[in-house]
């Protein structure tokens, strides 16, 4: 925290995401999600250059531009919440892990779609974060839903405002893999 509140001019922001901390618990792991992302990518040689910038000339928001070997990126960072949730109601007649794969794969592709559509004006390559939370049913049992969900864009026409996606394990973003 206080390498985000020495980098950031926005005193109000910084203490706005510090605050988010204390909240209902999709705000707070969401909050954490966040810090964890950007931590690294605003420690020396990296560099903050802004925090909670618009995306492009519109008036949606980023968590961040950052300065990474040279190139000004925007970050965005996201976790799944009850919103996001693909189970069906009821409970199983039969597990089929396809179709498991099938549905955490549709999951994240949505998640990856929306924050597509928030970034649609960018200026700057987007890096996207998501936390992959409860979407790993597929990945015990050997079939990646986010190959299933990447694979999924170019049938949807893509996300062309998001240059590459981070998923990491868990809000605490202790592993992650990139697929651009």
């Amino acid at each position: 925290l206080d390498a985000l509140a020495v980098a950031s001019p926005k005193a109000a922001t910084v203490r706005n995401r510090i605050r988010s901390l204390t909240g209902d618990t999709a705000n707070a792991v969401g909050g954490l999600f966040e810090l964890r992302v950007l931590l690294p990518l605003i420690t020396p040689p990296n560099e903050l250059i802004e925090l909670a910038p618009p995306i492009g000339a519109g008036t949606r928001r980023a968590e961040a531009v950052v300065r990474v070997a040279a190139h000004d990126l925007y970050v965005e960072a996201t976790i799944f919440t009850r919103q996001d949730t693909f189970f069906a109601e009821g409970g199983f007649v039969r597990f089929d892990p396809t179709e498991q794969q099938g549905k955490e794969g549709a999951a994240l592709m949505n998640k990856i779609l929306e924050k597509a559509r928030q970034c649609e004006a960018a200026d700057k390559p987007v890096l996207l974060f998501i936390a992959e939370g409860m979407v790993t049913t597929g990945l015990t049992l050997g079939r990646d839903p986010r190959a299933w969900a990447m694979s999924g864009l170019s049938r949807v026409s893509g996300a062309p405002s998001v240059s590459a996606v981070v998923f990491a394990k868990d809000v605490h973003c202790a592993s992650a893999t990139l697929h651009a």
